[in-house]
């Protein structure tokens, strides 16, 4: 049998490697001890780098930059149509709080999600979908790319991807939330609560306007007599609008202004209005001008039947369980995940942060 002669050497080397890790680890604490301790991300010198490039908080030691946060706080502050400009300093944190609790609830909520991915099932059809949603929000293609530009995002495909998110945290969360509400319960809140679904009166209305700021002195009512007698001599109502009227809102539809209830007009019209026989040409004088109104018919206030509202009534039921179940749901998710969660406070004392990237 032949023996292997390098494996007294291999031995040996094996030998001193292990006593080499031990000493270095466990003696003396050296070069290799230090690059281990330093790339546990718990280790002080890994947070002071974390903090010293912005990042305001982990969630399982994904980071969530200052950046983020202030995008977050600009983006509640605009919806309420605010700014950050003239925050104080503790407004300013407490807005940055707010805004970190929301992201951390997103933050968590992805996790679990992705831990989950083979359970949720999204198509591309709803995704498209959903993109079209969102993109029906915007005027034109400069205000949507604003939009898009304005949240951080990188274009469309970053829309497209943030759009599948949201719905596969939404078909998440419904696992867990029950939307379902039976029937009687609906029956029981629609018998109990009948006076909310009454229709009020409702009259289809048309009008010729003359605006008394560019007609004052009886000028506007003068007008409009002129334009009711040519009404009494044949001539048509929506011809007559379309040519005179100063409502640029309806004066293309020939002073059409639907089906409107009493609460839709301006007090001194509605008042006025709702007086009015149906005959064409009533003169109604407002404080904004004259009105030349025909009254086309009527609909005297009522209540909706079960089976009218029966749908909208389950579908706000719905809604109303969806937000109490996932605000219930993220505070549980919060709380059980608290210990995964860590806040950089000092960086939160930070200036402003956006324009400084």
């Amino acid at each position: 049998m032949k023996l292997d002669s390098g494996a007294p050497v291999r031995a040996i080397l094996y030998g001193v490697a292990l006593i080499y890790l031990f000493i270095d680890l466990f003696v003396f604490k050296g070069p290799l001890y230090k690059a281990i301790k330093n790339s546990d991300p718990r280790s002080e010198q890994a947070i002071r780098e974390e903090t010293a490039r912005g990042v305001a908080a982990r969630v399982y030691y994904q980071p969530i930059l200052l950046t983020q946060i202030d995008r977050e706080v600009e983006r509640r502050l605009w919806l309420r149509g605010k700014s950050a400009a003239g925050l104080s300093a503790t407004e300013l944190r407490s807005q940055r709080m707010a805004a970190l609790n929301g992201l951390f609830e997103r933050h968590l909520l992805r996790i679990k999600v992705k831990f989950n991915a083979a359970e949720i099932s999204v198509s591309d059809e709803e995704v498209a979908e959903g993109v079209k949603r969102f993109k029906r929000r915007f005027a034109s293609e400069p205000l949507l790319d604003g939009a898009i530009t304005n949240q951080g995002w990188d274009g469309e495909a970053e829309l497209v991807a943030r759009v599948r998110a949201k719905l596969e945290q939404e078909a998440y969360l419904e696992k867990y939330i029950a939307l379902e509400t039976s029937e009687a319960e609906l029956k029981s809140f629609f018998e109990e609560n009948q006076e909310r679904f009454r229709l009020p009166e409702l009259v289809e209305l048309r009008h010729i306007f003359f605006a008394a700021l560019d007609h004052p002195n009886g000028e506007a009512l003068a007008l409009a007599q002129s334009a009711k007698l040519s009404l009494e001599q044949g001539k048509d109502f929506a011809a007559l609008a379309a040519e005179l009227s100063e409502d640029p809102a309806s004066k293309e539809q020939g002073g059409y202004l639907g089906w409107v209830s009493r609460n839709r007009l301006p007090d001194d019209f509605g008042e006025a209005v709702f007086a009015l026989s149906g005959a064409t040409g009533n003169l109604v004088e407002t404080s904004l001008g004259t009105h030349v109104v025909e009254v086309i018919a009527r609909e005297p206030s009522r209540l909706r039947e079960y089976e009218e509202v029966r749908d909208e009534l389950a579908e706000a039921f719905s809604n109303q369980r969806r937000e109490e179940g996932t605000t219930e749901y993220l505070r549980i998710l919060r709380h059980r995940e608290s210990a995964n969660v860590e806040i950089f406070t000092e960086v939160l004392e930070r200036p402003w942060s956006l324009g400084q990237e």
